[in-house]
């Protein structure tokens, strides 16, 4: 304890109740300098009469460096389901604070259920579970950001899922990209004929589309084209 500074405060009150107020009750706070160096120290206060009595220890002198949020968090399981299919799925999701900080988690589903989670270490992976609706459609799962022990907070990070309902369709042509799934991926179209055959339908897909494609297949898909036989939708 680099030194002591304790002071004395008088606060009238018009209509005091005692009851509210907890024996020997104290805080701890921090004063700051300009140049971020400060004094850490505890206040005491007690009820006495009409009087709010009030007394400041210094405890320590202390350096406040800065603090930064903790990263976007990072959200991994399965986005692409059948309909029907339903049940539960197991995600898992992680943030890494620059400081090494605990960190706490804010979810909110997208049922509008929020929970609250933590404190966790930094990138330690946490397992959550989910409900995985029954019927067809696009849904985002949950969004969620990272809050650290200090207050800082992330920006956030959002899930979504695919609920298909696929049928045989022979594809080809050209694609942006694959993002592989469990039991499927998600193709960037670029530009794509798609036959389906039940019921008999022909169309092209353009560019920035998006279509799902089963893991099994008869066919060939590579980084910018793909041709074959396919259980499909379209997202």
């Amino acid at each position: 304890m680099n030194e002591t500074s304790p002071w004395y405060d008088i606060t009238p009150w018009d209509n005091p109740i005692s009851e509210d107020l907890w024996p020997n009750y104290y805080m701890i706070g921090i004063e700051l300098s300009p140049d971020n160096f400060g004094e850490a120290f505890q206040v005491n206060w007690a009820y006495q009469g009409n009087y709010y009595y009030f007394n400041k220890a210094c405890l320590d002198d202390v350096l406040i460096v800065g603090d930064n949020p903790p990263d976007t968090p990072i959200i991994k399981g399965q986005k692409i389901f059948k309909v029907g299919e339903g049940g539960e799925s197991t995600y898992t999701i992680y943030s890494i604070d620059p400081e090494g900080n605990n960190i706490f988690y804010e979810i909110k589903w997208g049922d509008g259920i929020i929970d609250y989670l933590g404190p966790y270490e930094s990138g330690l992976n946490v397992s959550i579970d989910s409900h995985i609706p029954l019927n067809k459609g696009t849904y985002v799962l949950l969004k969620i950001r990272a809050k650290d022990v200090f207050g800082a907070e992330s920006d956030w990070a959002t899930f979504s899922i695919y609920v298909v309902s696929v049928k045989p369709t022979l594809l080809l042509g050209s694609i942006k990209n694959v993002e592989k799934d469990i039991n499927f991926s998600i193709v960037k179209v670029k530009s794509l004929l798609i036959v389906r055959l039940i019921p008999f339908n022909l169309r092209v897909l353009s560019s920035g589309k998006n279509i799902v494609i089963s893991n099994d297949y008869f066919g060939f898909v590579g980084s910018y084209f793909m041709i074959g036989k396919f259980e499909t939708d379209f997202v």
